[in-house]
């Protein structure tokens, strides 16, 4: 297995399906993946939708996002775990399904 993630694993929309520690998935929380190097993450509560948008860029299996409206770069290890991505961060992981 490889500890190296490439971006074309993770283009898509991604789905949580479940998670441990601090992470508030409230009603849903979906996650886009492009190939220039952004991320749109979708958090539904109720009819409410909070969209964070994000950049991000690889290195070997971590992740470091940034939120251009609060810059601040954060890391995230990331891998698959059978079929699913997993995300850890701060100790916390999710994980998500591609639904497309």
């Amino acid at each position: 297995m490889s500890d190296v993630v490439s971006i074309e694993e993770l283009i898509g929309r991604w789905k949580l399906i479940k998670a441990n520690g601090d992470v508030d998935s409230k009603d849903g929380v979906e996650m886009i993946i492009s190939s220039d190097g952004r991320i749109t993450y979708i958090i539904q509560d109720g009819v409410k939708k909070q969209i964070i948008n994000l950049t991000f860029r690889l290195e070997g299996n971590l992740m470091i996002t940034d939120q251009p409206s609060k810059p601040k770069e954060e890391i995230t290890f990331v891998s698959f775990d059978q079929g699913s991505l997993l995300l850890e961060h701060q100790g916390d992981k999710s994980w998500f399904k591609q639904v497309d």
